[in-house]
């Protein structure tokens, strides 16, 4: 139990912190504020990439390839997803070259979202290849469409609050599957858990850093392609599968102008509260329908 703890928060945990502190300790009376922000972003997309993947190694084993189980894709997609948190942190070193990239940024997580989901389902694809061309397009738009929010999110608010947003979204995502049946893949998205909960603690000790923006690129589309999973390998609903993937885009609602004139913690208050009801519902559905057997 204590070795289990210890590959789904520990050694994760640890691992973020490692990466971030040279990072940190990088001489900042030289480097201007922006630059040092890229260079946070970049550490905290790194680490997450690295913990999540010890994560599920110390966990599970390390995936041969190309992986029989759906979920060891998910080890070998966190490396593309690595690099989009890299590219993004990248861009951010300046207006001019944010402008740049982002077309480009763009097409890059549309071309692995739609890779990424065509293997993950590969055993889906495989029993039901009459449905290929319906749910594999639409699921790659919305996992587009997710990590695109959670992107824009991220360099518009501050980085605990955004860290703040997809911990709740994790949790919940770790929650539902755990309650339909699908325990392996519940431990596994709770490393996600863990890595968003490091961040979110890093954002209050050091609020200048954008680190929820690096562990946004990485985490958010793990928890997505989860959710998924949840739900075509396990009796995760559809309603829970649809409700955990608004969540994301609920922390739109703090655009609203009467939202705005809110004090800024009025705000993240308002974020959360809403994005807690939607993953408070989802739970409560799987509970609901929870698998007599289980």
């Amino acid at each position: 139990m204590i070795q289990l703890i210890a590959y789904v928060v520990g050694i994760p945990c640890a691992i973020v912190v490692a990466v971030l502190l040279p990072f940190w300790l990088t001489d900042r009376k030289t480097i201007n504020t922006q630059d040092l922000s890229a260079r946070m972003s970049f550490g905290a997309g790194l680490g997450c990439m690295l913990a999540y993947m010890a994560g599920q190694w110390g966990q599970d084993t390390l995936p041969k390839f190309p992986p029989i189980d759906a979920a060891h894709w998910l080890f070998y997609l966190a490396l593309p997803f690595g690099l989009i948190a890299a590219l993004d942190a990248m861009s951010a070193r300046s207006d001019k070259t944010a402008a740049k990239f982002s077309f480009s940024l763009f097409l890059l997580r549309a071309v692995i979202s739609a890779v990424a989901v065509w293997l993950v389902l590969t055993p889906i694809r495989r029993n039901q290849p009459e449905n290929v061309w319906t749910f594999v397009p639409a699921i790659s738009a919305a996992l587009l469409l997710q990590w695109e929010s959670w992107a824009a999110i991220a360099r518009r608010n501050r980085s605990f609050d955004t860290a703040a947003a997809v911990f709740v979204v994790v949790v919940g995502t770790s929650r539902v599957i755990s309650l339909s049946g699908g325990a392996k893949y519940a431990m596994l998205c709770g490393t996600l858990t863990a890595i968003a909960g490091a961040i979110f603690v890093g954002s209050l000790l050091f609020p200048k850093f954008p680190l929820a923006r690096g562990m946004s690129m990485v985490v958010a589309p793990l928890g997505f392609l989860y959710v998924v999973l949840g739900h075509f390998l396990t009796d995760v609903p559809l309603s829970c599968a649809v409700l955990l993937t608004a969540a994301a885009f609920a922390a739109w609602i703090a655009e609203l102008p009467f939202v705005k004139r809110l004090k800024p913690w009025q705000i993240a208050v308002v974020r959360l509260i809403f994005i807690a009801v939607l993953v408070g519902i989802a739970v409560g559905i799987a509970t609901a329908n929870q698998p007599e057997s289980y």
